[in-house]
This record gives structure tokens, C-alpha cells and sequence, in this order.
């Protein structure tokens, strides 16, 4: 090592003042180049964390700002509400709570198929409500006039519960 570092020395010594003003100039900007692209990684990083930085300092503000409204989100199903049984068992008890009448029940995999009749709306959307309540997800919902009997509705709803 120590005779290369010999050699590149005396080669430097043997050149002439205007050749040793270029080889430095340009072992400096050779080095700069280096030291650049060596710190350019971390100034990109660092912009990219000063962005990230502000932008969940802006979300944090505004989550501040609406912590009054998500206050008043809070739903109105009892804290015990969760039934216990199979899923089946505790939709037929929804069903004859609220006085539908069950025509079909289907559970494919996670899901269930509802098809009911009952003669109120309204019962059937409380329904929904306490299916809801008891843990389930509401994916569908239709209610239209039953067929067969013009004072009565039909309803279909599919329903996943919640794991």
C-alpha cells in the first residue's frame, strides 16, 4: 500500500503546476460528487419524513377538531346485547321477537340469506336494527309487497356476522 501511495506521489511531483491544478480539481470534484451522492439518499428520506411528519400533524389537528362530533356517534345498542347460541337460532328469535314470519334461511359460509313476511315496515327495520345490535352486518335489505297477499311485505336480507 505504502508503494502505491510512493508512486502516486512522485507521479503528482513529476507533473507540471497547471497538470497538478487539474488533478486536484478534479480529485475535488470527484470527491464532492461522492459526498453528494452519499448524502442525497438521507436528504431525500429526510424530505420525505418532514412531509409525512406535517401531513399526520394536519390529521392530528383535525381529529382534535372532531372529537365533539365522534362523541355523538356513539349507537344506542345496549352493551349486552350479544346473544348466545348458534347464528341461525338467534335470527329466528329476532324474526318471532318483532312478529315476522320466517319463509327461508340459507347460510352459505359466513353469510346468511333471510326471507321474510310481516305486515309493518317499521318491525322490519327494527329488525335490521337488532340484527345489527347482536352482531351481525346488514350486506342487503329489500323490502317489497308480497305477491300472494297485498297487505303483507316481503323482505329479503343477507346478513355476515361480525368475527
Amino acid at each position: 500500500m505504502n508503494a502505491l501511495i510512493k508512486r502516486l506521489q512522485d507521479g503528482f511531483a513529476d507533473l507540471q503546476p497547471r497538470e497538478r491544478l487539474f488533478v486536484s480539481a478534479g480529485a475535488l470534484l470527484i470527491l464532492s460528487a461522492m459526498l453528494y451522492l452519499a448524502l442525497l439518499p438521507q436528504w431525500q428520506e429526510y424530505d420525505e419524513l418532514s412531509a409525512q411528519q406535517s401531513q399526520l400533524q394536519s390529521d392530528l389537528q383535525w381529529l382534535h377538531e372532531q372529537r365533539e362530533v365522534v362523541a355523538r356517534l356513539s349507537n344506542s345498542c345496549p352493551l349486552s346485547v350479544r346473544s348466545k347460541g348458534s347464528r341461525t337460532k338467534m335470527l329466528t328469535r329476532l324474526l318471532r321477537r318483532n312478529q315476522l314470519k320466517l319463509i327461508d334461511m340459507r347460510e352459505a359460509g359466513n353469510a346468511i340469506s333471510l326471507s321474510f313476511t310481516g305486515t309493518d315496515a317499521n318491525e322490519m327495520l327494527q329488525l335490521a336494527y337488532e340484527i345489527a345490535c347482536d352482531g351481525f352486518v346488514v350486506n342487503s335489505f329489500e323490502i317489497v309487497k308480497s305477491p300472494e297477499d297485498n297487505n303483507r311485505l316481503a323482505a329479503m336480507m343477507e346478513v355476515s356476522a361480525i368475527e
